[in-house]
């Protein structure tokens, strides 16, 4: 919303948002009001708030302001500490996204979520099933308890007939297109 007011105000004419755009947009620097009003799309005010608010990108800004897709990113980047270091407040996100459930260890919720959409167990988020945030979760590392969650938790999403070979997408710059879930699951083993 604060983007397209931006866009809005800017394409007004008020020179403060103007100048907002400016300061953020350094390459906008040498147009004149009329140039830069006619040129600024909602997609170049998104980048140019984030770093007003300190965040390098869009996603950084939306990922701060949003608990569910910042720990969603954490699991899929392998990131413990911060994992870690959230984890009384990502906990009960179990209760909200399938996916969470999935990648806490959290079986009861994840169980409520299959018997309210039995679909869910195959409900994509940014390309990861449940089963794959099972096995990419690093939370195994934290206790034998998170460790024994997400077990049950894969062996739930198994029962109830999840493809156990499935696979994503691979990181930029990897040599194969595709990372089994497997995969994920043997690197969160260390």
């Amino acid at each position: 919303q604060d983007a397209k007011r931006l866009v809005r105000a800017a394409q007004a004419g008020d020179a403060a948002a103007l100048a907002r755009l400016r300061a953020a947009l350094p390459r906008t620097a040498k147009l004149d009001d009329t140039s830069l009003r006619r040129a600024i799309p909602l997609a170049a005010t998104q980048p140019a708030l984030a770093r007003e608010h300190g965040h390098a990108n869009w996603a950084a800004l939306s990922r701060h302001d949003d608990p569910l897709e910042r720990f969603l990113v954490a699991v899929r980047g392998g990131a413990l500490a911060e994992i870690a270091r959230h984890l009384p407040a990502f906990a009960p996100l179990a209760a909200a996204s399938v996916h969470a459930a999935a990648a806490l260890g959290d079986r009861d919720a994840l169980e409520r979520h299959l018997e309210r959409d039995a679909s869910s167990r195959d409900a994509a988020h940014r390309g990861w099933t449940p089963f794959v945030y099972v096995c990419a979760s690093p939370i195994n590392r934290l206790s034998a308890r998170h460790s024994a969650g997400l077990l049950d938790c894969a062996r739930l999403l198994l029962d109830r007939g999840v493809d156990a070979h499935a696979s994503t997408p691979a990181e930029p710059g990897s040599p194969t297109p595709t990372v089994p879930a497997f995969v994920r699951a043997i690197k969160n083993a260390n």
